[in-house]
């Protein structure tokens, strides 16, 4: 995961719930960081290009301006469905 356009190092797993997208973070093998981005609160969510064409990297602004960009495999289903259960402005 990148958070705030930095290598966090962190794997882990994604999950995405009816609220939210949820983020637990395996540090050396033990449970760690756990991050929690609400439906409400997010912004943006889309594909950004990775080598300048190849359009597979998720990535989330909020509305409070942190970023976040997961490696994750399904990336058109996570975007779709993230953008599904956010609110209609």
């Amino acid at each position: 995961m990148y958070k705030d356009g930095k290598w966090s190092g962190w794997r882990g797993r994604l999950a995405v719930t009816d609220r939210r997208v949820w983020f637990e973070a395996h540090v050396l093998g033990l449970f760690g960081t756990e991050q929690e981005i609400a439906f409400d609160d997010i912004e943006i969510v889309e594909l950004r290009k990775t080598l300048g064409f190849m359009p597979n990297d998720p990535f989330i602004r909020t509305k409070n301006g942190q970023t976040f960009d997961f490696v994750t495999g399904g990336r058109r289903q996570l975007r779709d469905i993230i953008t599904s259960h956010m609110p209609q402005a």
